[in-house]
């Protein structure tokens, strides 16, 4: 299918280069997120299962969080150098949404699949003061692209 494309467009060189720069976005993204949710597997793990016994759901993710956005910053300015994503306001967008719904499908089926929840209790998991936490955790990585774009190339690099 791609063949037909590409001969298509040789005249045409922007339009391979608009080709390959989505490729790079969407993998970047894709690459991010299996990274930060194997990371919050493992974290999420030792959350629930060591420190919220002792200490409740909502000081455990307190305690998390912090950690998750760290490991997230590293993960995703890795994204970005490993495979070149542009520092085009729009490549930046896609990237984090990408990786943001990524990460939200696979937090729904692991609480749905894994955790016997419905869909409606792990969306009122969301608005528990533990969940809301997480929640805005999700939402700056899903935004870590767009803030990697705007610190200065020297440290960017």
């Amino acid at each position: 299918m791609l063949k037909p494309l590409i001969a298509q467009t040789r005249t045409e060189g922007r339009f391979i280069l608009v080709l390959i720069e989505t490729r790079q976005v969407v993998v970047a993204g894709v690459a991010a997120f299996g990274a930060v949710f194997s990371t919050g597997f493992v974290l999420g793990a030792i959350r629930m299962l060591v420190v919220a016994p002792h200490v409740g759901a909502f000081i455990a993710t307190l305690i998390e969080a912090p950690l998750m956005l760290v490991a997230s910053w590293i993960i995703t300015g890795w994204a970005i150098r490993r495979w070149g994503v542009d520092r085009q306001m729009s490549a930046r967008i896609k990237m984090g949404a990408i990786a943001f719904a990524l990460l939200i499908v696979a937090e729904a089926l692991f609480g749905i699949v894994i955790l016997g929840q419905s869909p409606g209790q792990w969306l009122s998991t969301l608005s528990t003061p533990a969940g809301s936490t997480g929640l805005t955790a999700q939402f700056t990585f899903g935004f870590m692209p767009v803030i990697w774009m705007k610190l200065p190339r020297s440290m960017a690099t």
